[in-house]
């Protein structure tokens, strides 16, 4: 079995920590500390799932990456939330500061509406919710891989 944990840049980590932490209830499991305030390498874990965060910086892996402020506000990718109450957690991830990148709103994907919702953190990553009860749907003309 393969696992796939997302790695992400931020100009500021640690606000960047806090805030994951207060809108999604991510839980520090493990912190390294960089020089002047700055985060090496961060483990954030939600239940058993984890991603990966760090600081900006200018070692070899450093330069390959760019935050969505170093062009433009645009992202290269977006993370994907599932989430039991799709409406209390972008409610509250607006109450903390989070910009409305598109409203929430039904779409329609392979014959299944979807009620998906895609906000920035202040730093302009884009993290899309979606109901946890889709995750169990078989949408019509599409194979599923994970199962």
């Amino acid at each position: 079995m393969s696992l796939i944990i997302p790695a992400i840049k931020y100009e500021d980590c640690n606000a960047a920590i806090d805030w994951l932490c207060t809108v999604f209830g991510f839980e520090t499991h493990f912190c390294v500390e960089g020089p002047s305030d700055t985060v090496a390498h961060a483990q954030l874990r939600l239940g058993e799932y984890m991603i990966m965060v760090g600081s900006t910086d200018r070692s070899d892996f450093g330069v390959l990456n760019v935050t969505p402020g170093q062009v433009g506000g645009k992202v290269t990718t977006s993370l994907y939330v599932c989430d039991e109450d799709v409406d209390t957690r972008f409610a509250h991830a607006v109450s903390v500061g989070a910009e409305i990148a598109i409203a929430l709103r039904d779409e329609d994907h392979g014959g299944q509406e979807l009620f998906l919702s895609r906000f920035r953190r202040p730093s302009l990553d884009v993290w899309e919710l979606q109901p946890m009860a889709l995750m169990n749907t078989q949408l019509p003309g599409v194979t599923r891989h994970f199962e």
